[in-house]
């Protein structure tokens, strides 16, 4: 047997092995036959499929960072990957791809710690800090260009000012290849959105290594000795169905992303109303929480279960049929739908219930905190067991229809619609005739053509009459260029005038969620007594540190900054075998 380069890995004589070879890809690293390893205590493997010295679950920018820096440290490495190829990426993948960084790293350090209110380790929240700080130096050593842009951090002055030094700068910095000026880009890896062509890059890093990945291979379990409580290794299922053990000489590092594709896991963790079906996702349809289960089942400690990233909107029923969130970019605070076009929501009754006026996405650190959360609050109808202002819709005339597709903010949301598994047409024409837009010649009609299903369940339409009123009450309000009802801003009140008048049903639409195993500064997974599990670590978004307050711009650098001290620590480790 030759010894395996750095970066290669050693497939195992077993049957169906050969089946593999469309799914994994290597480049330029020869794939050595091991001596199978023997049993050391029960519960051990006998035989191993794979082996590598440090195993990385998911293939995000946590995965990817974690497996650039362990085979930059000498170790050889395998990535599981449960996406097929092309849909890898994780979150990172369909995410803005910016990382919110301010100097200097004092400050940074406070503001993170107030962010996260003191209840992350300080000596975690402090390894944050100064590996995003030091984010552009590596990204630039593998041959990015990196751009700092002016901008304020998405946490609220008010939380931090009286406690930073005058020489405070805050910077967003932005990453793509090739480079482009900030806001605008080119799209040159044929996909939408800034946080692709981050990928895209540290998966090119990965090939140029010749990291090895296998597609379609979830990880199921972690592989642990029950002597020494070592995690040695991770049972996954292949494309074909087949289980393998896949051996970790030093390290199995989880970074599989969260659970906001579980319902039952999001219903019982993070649910602000218990009925997920009125929920969409934004991210990977992949984070199916894997990594909280398999970090569970070796004593993992879970924190901040119930964060979740600020909701945009989102296309109710075309996400359902599509299998991931449509974030509308033309309705809502922050794109142009609210300031520019008639638009309005309302409830089954036909009624408006709320200023539509407030953020749809990720925290405007000019705005009021308490402004924003009412926003949700009238969304979600906390004062009501039956919830009555869900289902709700967005209702528009055709100005808003001919002003191009729904989901039309390209540089910041179009994205969403992960890795272009739908393309949106033009004139929103397709989606209307697949019913996802529903239309009528009055605004009586419009309402009498809706049906949709109460929060029992019950099939219900809503009020025509009550719709009717709500539109020549909007009217009214815009003529008088007042909005008494809610006080919505007055150069957003834009009166519906042209004819045929559509609605489409919203739901709330977050990204991810931050949370699962605990882990200290190391990205070390720490077991329920906050003492590290030997040879396992998470990184990014599954047990990120952010279970308070979402930081504009930082999951991105803590998916890159904590993936690489993983992947280091790791491949710094003695073999245990």
């Amino acid at each position: 047997m030759g010894t395996a380069a750095a970066g290669a890995v050693m497939l195992g004589a077993v049957a169906g092995a050969k089946s593999l070879a469309p799914h994994i890809t290597v480049a330029g690293k020869k794939m050595d036959i091991p001596v199978a390893a023997p049993a050391l205590a029960a519960g051990i493997p006998s035989t191993w499929d794979y082996t590598a010295d440090v195993v990385v679950v998911g293939n995000g920018g946590a995965g990817a960072s974690s497996a650039i820096s362990a085979y930059d440290s000498g170790a050889t490495v395998l990535i599981l990957e449960k996406a097929p190829k092309g849909l890898d990426g994780g979150n990172t993948g369909v995410s803005g791809g910016a990382s919110g960084i301010f100097t200097p790293l004092t400050d940074m350090i406070t503001i993170a710690n107030m962010a996260c209110y003191g209840l992350i380790p300080l000596d975690v929240v402090t390894a944050f800090c100064t590996q995003a700080t030091a984010l552009p130096a590596w990204l630039t050593s593998l041959g990015a260009t990196t751009q700092l842009a002016p901008r304020t951090a998405g946490v609220p002055p008010s939380l931090y000012a009286a406690y930073v030094s005058p020489d405070l700068n805050m910077n967003n910095m932005t990453i793509a290849v090739p480079a482009f000026s900030y806001p605008t880009k080119t799209q040159p890896t044929g996909s939408m959105g800034w946080g692709s062509d981050l990928f895209a890059f540290l998966d090119n890093c990965r090939v140029s290594r010749g990291i090895p990945i296998l597609y379609e291979t979830p990880a199921t379990q972690l592989i642990q000795n029950p002597l020494t409580r070592e995690v040695i290794g991770v049972v996954a299922t292949t494309w074909t169905g087949q289980g393998i053990n896949v051996r970790a000489n030093k390290g199995v590092i989880l970074a599989c992303g969260g659970y906001e594709y579980n319902p039952e896991m999001y219903s019982n963790f993070a649910a602000e109303q218990p009925r997920t079906e009125y929920q969409a996702f934004a991210g990977s349809p992949y984070n199916t929480g894997d990594g909280v289960t398999m970090a569970q089942q070796v004593g993992a400690k879970l924190w901040h279960m119930k964060k979740r990233d600020i909701p945009f909107l989102a296309a109710k029923v075309a996400s359902q049929e599509i299998g991931v969130g449509v974030r509308l970019g033309s309705i809502g605070k922050g794109c142009s739908g609210a300031t520019t076009k008639p638009i309005i929501y309302v409830n089954r009754k036909g009624q408006r219930f709320m200023n539509e006026y407030f953020s749809t996405g990720h925290q405007d650190s000019t705005e009021p905190y308490d402004d924003f959360f009412e926003g949700w609050q009238a969304v979600e109808g906390y004062d009501y067991c039956d919830w009555p202002n869900i289902p709700f819709y967005a209702i528009f005339d055709s100005t808003t229809m001919k002003s191009g597709p729904l989901p039309n903010d390209t540089k910041l949301s179009g994205y969403w619609v992960i890795h272009n598994l739908y393309s949106w047409s033009p004139d929103n024409s397709a989606e209307l005739a697949q019913g996802w837009i529903v239309s009528a010649d009055t605004p009586k009609d419009l309402g009498a053509k809706i049906t949709c299903r109460d929060f029992y369940g019950n099939i219900v339409g809503m009020d025509p009459v009550g719709l009717d009123a709500t539109v020549t009450a909007w009217n009214a309000a815009c003529a008088a260029g007042v909005d008494n009802a809610f006080g919505r801003p007055a150069k957003t009140l834009h009166p519906f005038v042209t004819p045929p008048f559509y609605a489409v049903e919203l739901c709330e639409c977050p990204v991810n969620t931050d949370a699962g195993p605990a882990r200290d500064k190391y990205s070390r997974t720490l077991g329920v007594n906050n003492m590290p599990i030997p040879r396992l670590y998470n990184a990014g978004e599954l047990g990120s540190m952010w279970g308070v307050l979402y930081w504009g711009g930082g999951n991105v650098p803590e998916a890159l900054g904590m993936g690489r001290v993983a992947g280091a620590h790791a491949a710094g480790l003695p073999s245990w075998i």
